[in-house]
C-alpha cells in the first residue's frame, strides 16, 4: 500500500491537471516504497530524482495556463 492514494475529492475539473496529479501520486508512491524497501541510494535517488523533475514539469504546465488563461 502506497503513502498517499489518489480521492475524487482531488479532482481540478481540468482533466491535463488530473492526469499529471496522478502521476505524481505515482511518483511519490515510488519514492516512498525504495525508502521504505530499504531498496538503496540509486533507486531512492533516482525516484526522488523523477518526482522532482515531473513536479517541475506539472508547475510548469500549470504556470502557462495561468498565463494564458485556460482554466
Amino acid at each position: 500500500m502506497g503513502v498517499i492514494k489518489w480521492r475524487e475529492s482531488y479532482n481540478t475539473g481540468v482533466p491535463q491537471f488530473d492526469q499529471e496529479h496522478h502521476k505524481i501520486i505515482e511518483l511519490i508512491d515510488c519514492m516512498y516504497s525504495a525508502i521504505r524497501d530499504k531498496s538503496g541510494k540509486e533507486v531512492a535517488e533516482k525516484a526522488c530524482t523523477d518526482l522532482l523533475a515531473y513536479t517541475g514539469y506539472h508547475l510548469s504546465v500549470v504556470d502557462r495556463a495561468g498565463d494564458s488563461n485556460e482554466f
